[in-house]
């Protein structure tokens, strides 16, 4: 990627993160290019990485449904969750169920809120959020608040498994 496009992609995700996520990620994909995840988990773009094994990695979503939203990912590079194998999709459930675990050890929420949906970015992932009422489930990504870096580092150090 051209460096002067990279710098307009930053820029854009700084002023408009929700159109970073639905514009330019379904763009990379649709030009057989990595996606995001891709690149998140081979270590090209920074992440807040929170948990990390040879099938998952655990990063936060930067426009959380609330503090403490990860994104449980499979390194296999899949559109769908039943498209992976029985191995791979146990490992992403164990990992799911890992950082469920720590959310609700950290925030004490009611519930833990588990999406699958993958429209945004097509890769299979896993949202895993504290979910204090039904409508959590329901915030559009354009609606959601973008946390400060320091906001995202401190939640990235209180949830962190390794």
């Amino acid at each position: 990627m051209p460096y002067y496009f990279e710098n307009f992609i930053k820029l854009i995700f700084k002023l408009k993160p929700h159109l970073y996520y639905t514009t330019i990620m379904k763009s990379d994909n649709n030009l057989n290019q990595k996606t995001v995840f891709e690149k998140i988990i081979d270590n090209e773009i920074p992440s807040y990485k929170i948990y990390e094994d040879s099938k998952t990695i655990a990063i936060l979503d930067i426009l959380p449904i609330n503090p403490g939203h990860t994104l449980v990912i499979s390194k296999k590079a899949t559109e769908k969750f039943n498209q992976l194998s029985e191995t791979d999709y146990l490992s992403l459930m164990k990992t799911v169920k890992k950082i469920a675990n720590k959310i609700s050890q950290i925030y004490h929420p009611p519930r833990v809120g588990v999406i699958i949906e993958g429209f945004e970015i097509p890769h299979t992932h896993v949202h895993v959020f504290p979910a204090y009422s039904v409508d959590d489930f329901h915030k559009k990504t354009e609606n959601r608040k973008q946390l400060s870096s320091e906001e995202m580092k401190l939640i990235n150090n209180k949830l962190k498994l390794f």
